[in-house]
């Protein structure tokens, strides 16, 4: 990890523009100096908010959202191969792994913007801007780390969470400490600290989703203790956020012959980031049927989100990013299905059929929706949980789920795939929930492999 650090050192500042850079002739180092050069590289959307930096389509291909023919199978040439049926080895020698590189290369951004502010002189003339820059990179190495922690460590369970390893935590843009693996709870403490620290930092709404903001904050917070089982905190933090705005969209608005209906930058959206995959692109993956068939016909996601295919299958058209590649950020929608989950875990049935009907109601052709009324816990739970796998599609959350489900709840929710006449099964907390870290980067430092067996 020190190595690649030290790389990642070389890629920026070789990338940087020499007009706002001070050069330090000794050390032939260049680095930013101004707040507006931090701003600058916060605002590199190609690092940013870009899937080229991916790291969430390796917490969907492992789902059951999806599946894959034998030919398309056949054709695959990538890590997504083995990684489709829950392989031991997904990286086969692979070098520059994008999974793992991007999100830490994201974080070495964030961390050299926090360590150069910090060293700043800070007045009234230039206080709004540090606070904005300052929280965006806070925002932003907690988020990476929330993703960081889906994928190559253990799903969260209190009993475990202070003994396994979660992933190595770099805190700051200093190349020479020793990288080690930090323990589940630690991660995902800092995680909260750095959210935290970045709320009173930010505005209250965003001008652009592409930055963050104090409802991306809580946003993000609610997602956080979804995890980690705190409902009380999950909802207080969902409500924090529907309280700086509940808009909607409202799906009979949609333009329904669109091949992407829904579009970029929508009014739903509050964090916008993406990935692109190979595996389940629309020319490969084929929504699985059960889930389509669980869609009511005026139920207005069945149409925006999937598109019938030549072939016979459908494919997911129903990205929040307006395009051929997935939404992985955040979006109102979660934030309404993270409230109603909490208040029904908590007991409080009404509050969380409020929330549900409100959102469902946008989904929904015009006076169709007959809103849910129960009030036996396990049932709304149930509802709930249904109805957040339908509106939350390739976002990297169903995997989230499944982990989370399966470790606290004991969902027992199984993934099968079927390849030439053969299955293969991701069994209810698999140590395959967990993906191996890259074989240069084990290679390079002193931190453990996952064990996949």
């Amino acid at each position: 990890m020190k190595h690649y650090y030290i790389y990642l050192l070389i890629v920026l500042l070789t990338a940087c523009k020499k007009n706002w850079l001070d050069i330090r002739s000794n050390k032939s180092i260049v680095t930013p100096s101004e707040i507006e050069d931090y701003m600058a590289l916060l605002n590199n959307q190609q690092i940013i908010n870009a899937g080229t930096y991916r790291i969430q389509d390796l917490a969907e291909i492992g789902t059951d959202n999806y599946y894959m023919a034998d030919e398309i199978f056949a054709a695959l040439t990538d890590y997504t191969k083995p990684a489709y049926i829950f392989g031991k080895d997904i990286w086969e020698g692979a070098e520059n792994v994008p999974q793992w590189n991007g999100p830490y290369k994201r974080i070495f951004y964030a961390n050299v913007v926090l360590d150069g502010l910090k060293k700043m002189e800070v007045n009234d003339n230039n206080r709004l801007v540090w606070e904005m820059a300052l929280g965006n990179a806070l925002f932003l190495r907690a988020y990476t780390y929330f993703w960081l922690m889906q994928v190559y460590a253990a799903p969260y369970h209190p009993e475990s969470a202070a003994l396994l390893p979660g992933v190595p935590l770099r805190l700051s843009s200093d190349v020479n400490p020793i990288s080690k693996r930090a323990r589940i709870k630690e991660c995902y403490n800092q995680i909260i600290k750095d959210i935290d620290e970045a709320i009173p930092l930010l505005d209250e709404k965003g001008a652009n989703p592409i930055r963050a903001s104090k409802e991306t904050g809580y946003a993000l917070l609610a997602r956080v203790y979804l995890l980690l089982d705190n409902m009380e905190a999950a909802a207080e933090n969902a409500r924090l956020a529907l309280m700086v705005s509940s808009n909607l969209l409202n799906y009979n608005e949609l333009n329904m012959n669109l091949t992407y209906p829904v579009t970029q930058y929508n009014s739903e959206v509050i964090y916008s980031d993406l990935y692109g995959s190979i595996a389940f692109a629309v020319s490969r993956g084929r929504v699985d049927t059960l889930l389509y068939q669980q869609y009511q016909n005026n139920d207005l996601r069945r149409t925006a989100y999937f598109k019938k295919q030549t072939t016979g299958y459908y494919s997911f058209n129903g990205s929040y990013n307006g395009t051929s590649a997935f939404f992985c950020g955040i979006a109102r929608d979660e934030v309404f299905l993270i409230y109603a989950e909490a208040l029904a875990r908590l007991g409080k049935p009404d509050m969380a059929l409020n929330a549900l009907n409100q959102l469902l109601k946008t989904r929904w052709a015009t006076n169709d929706f007959v809103p849910y009324n129960t009030t036996n816990q396990p049932e709304l739970i149930s509802l709930i949980l249904a109805e957040r796998r339908k509106s939350l599609l390739f976002r990297g959350l169903r995997w989230y789920d499944l982990r989370r489900l399966n470790s606290l709840y004991a969902a027992g929710i199984k993934v099968t795939r079927k390849i030439n006449g053969k299955t293969y099964v991701l069994e209810p907390n698999s140590a395959k929930y967990i993906m191996p870290i890259p074989d240069d980067i084990i290679a390079l430092s002193a931190i453990e492999q996952n064990i996949r067996d």
